[in-house]
């Protein structure tokens, strides 16, 4: 394995902004390891959206579907579908997933993230890269739901409410409440704060 210092923690910025995909974890000996794959560059500046694109791009992040968003803005589908393509473009990426994940990276308060004490990272071949990390319990974790306990592991992997909702076969809304739960109960202010929660305690 070899170690990178001065990288470490942009790669675990990625990683809890979602710029990096977990594939794989697992824990031995008070030990996490996480596997993600993705590109760790970090980017520096926001894409300079219009107030339209903005109002869409923040419905979707909370995982409405474009008929919803309609719905929401008043305006018709196909234009929530224009929208959407346009800022694909502008940020370079394909899919909604990866066009939220872009979405929440580069409107994200850069000082929100904290590296882990002790983080060991190493970089593979193919953006691979393997994170190592102390982990500790929690009794606010231990005290979650099954159901809160779920949907907190679904969004450590990066998916969005409306995805969280069909894998789990409930409502958008019904998600959204429970994301707002998890957040109250384990005293964080932002969803990073809450998947970062996720990758270092049990």
């Amino acid at each position: 394995m070899t170690h990178h210092p001065q990288t470490a923690g942009d790669a675990w910025r990625a990683l809890v902004e979602g710029r990096l995909s977990l594939l794989d974890h697992f824990d031995h000996r008070a030990k996490r390891y996480l596997v993600a794959r993705g590109s760790a560059r970090a980017a520096r500046h926001a894409p300079l959206f219009t107030r339209r694109e903005e109002e869409i791009l923040a419905l979707a992040a909370t995982g409405l579907a474009n008929k919803l968003i309609a719905s929401e803005l008043g305006v018709s589908v196909s234009t929530v579908v224009k929208h959407m393509g346009d800022v694909r473009a502008k940020l370079g990426v394909t899919g909604r997933i990866a066009l939220i994940h872009a979405y929440r990276a580069a409107a994200a308060p850069r000082g929100g993230v904290d590296t882990p004490p002790g983080l060991r990272v190493a970089f593979g071949g193919g953006g691979v890269v393997l994170f190592l990390l102390d982990i500790a319990p929690d009794d606010r974790v231990a005290r979650l739901s099954h159901g809160e306990r779920a949907v907190a592991l679904l969004a450590r992997e990066g998916r969005a409410n409306g995805e969280i909702a069909a894998m789990r076969g409930t409502a958008v809304r019904t998600v959204a409440n429970q994301v707002a739960s998890l957040m109250g109960k384990l005293g964080v202010a932002s969803r990073a704060e809450l998947v970062e929660r996720f990758l270092v305690l049990r």
